[in-house]
Order: C-alpha cells, then structure tokens, then sequence
C-alpha cells in the first residue's frame, strides 16, 4: 500500500512539475501586445533625416525581458557602425526618479539612453512592449517595427533581428515587423502613465 502511494505522489508531482514548465514555456513565448508604428512617429525628432541608420528601442527599465532585447540591439549595433542607436526608457508621469532610476538596465544603456517621462515618445511611436525597435533608413522611411528577441528573456537569433540585420544590409526583406516579448510599458488603459 505504501508503495503505490508513493508512486502516486510522485505521478502526481511529476504532473506539477510538467504542468509548471509548459505554463512557465507559454509565458516565455507569448509576445506582449502587438502595436505597429503610429502615423505619428514621422514627426518624432528622431525621424529626421540623417546621414545613418537609426535604431530606437523603447524599454521598461524594470523588465527583466530587457536583458535580452538590449543584448541583441548591441550585437547589432556593434555589427553595422552605419547605424545610430538610442534607447528610451519609459517612466511613468507618475513616477519619482529615486523609485525608478537608475537600473542595471539603464545603467548598461546610459550612454544611449534617454528617460521618456510619461512614455510620450513610446506613445508617440506606438510602442507598447519593452524590447519594441525601430529601424529608419537615412532619409527616414520606417523600415522594421517590432522585437528582436525569440522569447521573453532570450537572446540570440530571431526572425526580427534577422530582418533588421537584413535591412541594414541593403536587403529588401518580406518582414517588416515581429512580434515584441518583453513586459508592457505603460497601461493603455492609462493616458496619464
């Protein structure tokens, strides 16, 4: 009898452990919510044309997805110095600096970073997922919207690194955006965030 109680706890403890991994595996592989770039991101001082490339991320500077999304747009940015990159960090108008900043992330971007107080400029480019890149040609045609991450937290090839590195190569390339995994910026139901 207590044998196959045993074998019946750990039955079921081996369902748990199988039941926690593939909802902890969703998680990883569901992206944030989808938004594409805005009309309005054309009038955005970082549209302007340029003499480069320009790569904008907008990212939560408590997500630990961001990691990931920040490690992939330096790989690339290392590899294409035809490239400017800049990182907004979102900050809700609600939040004090002494809460919100610095973070690792921040810190590791200071250089590249600007904070984006009340998420303006996010808003403004459609951006509702940390991660979110866009890539503008010189002449400031959007030319990739989306993540470059394969999963919440995951650095390493992905359809949209792939195609921003593919863009940047001159190369005309089906995929203009993907999807962005990362934690949301700011709440959408919030017009004050």
């Amino acid at each position: 009898m207590r044998s196959r109680l045993t074998a019946i706890a750990v039955c079921l403890w081996a369902a748990g452990l199988a039941a926690g991994f593939a909802a902890w595996m969703d998680y990883d592989t569901t992206p944030g919510q989808s938004a594409l770039a805005t009309a309005s991101v054309q009038e955005a001082n970082w549209v302007q044309n340029s003499p480069r490339y320009r790569l904008v991320m907008f990212a939560h500077p408590h997500c630990p997805c961001t990691q990931a999304s920040l490690t992939e747009l330096e790989r690339i940015a290392a590899e294409f110095q035809v490239a400017s990159t800049m990182v907004y960090f979102c900050k809700p108008s609600d939040a004090s600096g002494e809460e919100w900043e610095p973070t690792n992330v921040s810190v590791r971007m200071a250089d590249l970073a600007k904070w984006d107080d009340g998420c303006k400029e996010a808003k403004r480019a459609g951006a509702t997922t940390s991660g979110h890149l866009l890539l503008f040609h010189p002449d400031g045609t959007l030319l990739f919207s989306g993540g470059i991450t394969r999963a919440r937290g995951y650095a390493g090839e992905s359809v949209g690194s792939e195609a921003v590195r593919s863009r940047l190569l001159g190369q005309t390339r089906e995929l203009k955006n993907s999807p962005v995994f990362g934690c949301p910026l700011y709440d959408p139901q919030n017009s004050d965030s």
